[in-house]
């Protein structure tokens, strides 16, 4: 013993005190008893009330916007010929394409090349158009571990669509423009349904660089009324702030089952890793309420933001700080969800606008003559006129021959949201330029 005590001083001073001589010895393990089971005690305590703080905040969020189960929200299921998004996997997995490839560059050749590469991907991309409905059959059950769709290989599915059209555009082959727009619009609608903030990103990704594609379109080439009818049917739903809401609903409630131990997230990457440990979970079961209930405020408050339009909502409350302790909200929390926010509006205009700048087009087309106000639209063209953004009319020019159309939103939300151009601003100008 003596050998140990030389070595590791500090044992002999845990020994004596745990096993003092004589009669101190019962005392001490009284007190002993007594200190444990106080704390004991304490952390039960305080545990039932913070397990009472977060129930009511998890009821209060469940009342309005669903339980907390990822797997509620799964899209129900699809019968395979009925799955657009089967279409759009299968056109996805038949990519053959040159390492960093860019869609944008002025390469014509390459592009040209690349895009006759992947016809057979573009044809089998064609038969998602009659296709009603879509699932990606993702595997919601597992939360926060939830598998993604292949969003890379869709993300250059749609590239590739797009610079396919942009060259047809530029040769005048406007019927295969039109078809381009159409299969941007079906690859954008096998991820509608799917509640998953990151999936929803990449879909209005795909809507605004369709969108650029159109404007383009509509600017430089005189589509036929036909043509601008099949346009119409194709652009997207007035529901991306919908859309986004669901999302945000379902990664709160993916990630709340990491603070209640619901469910096994083995790929997940945890915010801090004694959450893996079943023990120190259950001694830090107060701390985990407490941080559940946190995330829970934090979510309900931003996907409350997203239950109106923008020009009604008010100012939002200011984020409650998060402390030092706060390490799994402050790891999880998304630090631009203001940003996801904008982006969310500035899609929600930008769709609108679209609809606005096709049936502006098509009166012109169908009657020889732009409308002198966006009013003479109504309601043979479009049922609604108003700006999401500001709840007013957009901005409309005519000459009776050109036009011009354009949004209001502010630049600091396009500065936050981090894109160059929105989309919000549509031309028809002058044959010569």
């Amino acid at each position: 013993m003596s050998r140990w005590k030389r070595i590791l001083p500090w044992t002999a001073a845990a020994q004596e005190f745990l096993w003092p001589p004589g009669p101190v010895r019962r005392k001490r393990w009284l007190k002993i008893a007594l200190a444990i089971l106080v704390l004991f005690v304490a952390h039960a305590v305080l545990t039932a009330w913070m397990a009472a703080e977060t129930a009511r905040t998890a009821d209060r969020f469940v009342e309005r916007w669903g339980p907390l189960d990822p797997a509620a929200y799964r899209p129900p299921p699809i019968d395979d010929s009925m799955n657009k998004a089967r279409a759009v996997r299968a056109a996805a997995e038949l990519l053959v394409l040159p390492d960093k490839i860019r869609f944008d560059t002025a390469d014509r050749d390459l592009i040209e090349r690349v895009v006759a590469d992947n016809a057979l991907a573009l044809t089998v991309l064609d038969t998602a158009a009659n296709r009603p409905a879509s699932n990606w059959e993702l595997r919601y059950e597992r939360g926060a571990d939830m598998s993604a769709a292949p969003l890379m290989r869709i993300l250059q599915l749609a590239r590739l669509n797009v610079a396919a059209g942009r060259h047809a555009l530029e040769d005048g082959r406007v019927d295969e423009v039109v078809v381009t727009l159409r299969r941007s619009a079906d690859i954008a609608a096998s991820l509608e349904s799917e509640p998953v903030p990151i999936i929803q990103l990449v879909r209005l990704a795909l809507t605004r660089a369709s969108a650029d594609l159109l404007r383009s379109t509509l600017a430089t080439v005189d589509l036929t009324g036909e043509q601008l009818k099949v346009l119409q049917s194709t652009l997207p739903g007035l529901n991306s702030r919908r859309s986004i809401q669901q999302a945000l609903v379902v990664e709160a409630t993916a990630y709340d089952g990491l603070f209640t131990g619901r469910g096994e997230f083995p790929d997940v990457a945890w915010p801090v890793p004694w959450m893996r440990q079943p023990i120190l979970r259950a001694i830090a079961r107060p701390y985990l309420l407490a941080e559940e209930r946190l995330w829970l405020e934090e979510m309900e408050r931003q996907i409350l933001t997203l239950d109106s339009p923008r020009h009604t909502r008010a100012q939002p409350s200011p984020r409650p700080p998060l402390q030092a302790w706060d390490l799994i909200v402050r790891e999880i929390v998304d630090p631009n969800l203001s940003s996801l926010i904008d982006r969310t509006d500035l899609a929600e205009s930008r769709d609108q606008l679209m609809r606005v700048a096709i049936a502006v087009e098509r009166y012109r087309i169908e009657t020889g003559r732009a409308p002198g106000s966006l009013t003479d639209l109504l309601p043979a063209y479009l049922s609604s006129l108003t700006d999401p953004w500001t709840g007013r009319e957009f901005h409309y020019e005519t000459d009776g021959k050109t036009w011009r159309i354009r949004g209001d939103a502010d630049k600091t939300a396009i500065h936050n949201a981090r894109i160059d151009d929105p989309v919000l601003d549509w031309s028809k100008p002058p044959a010569n330029e």
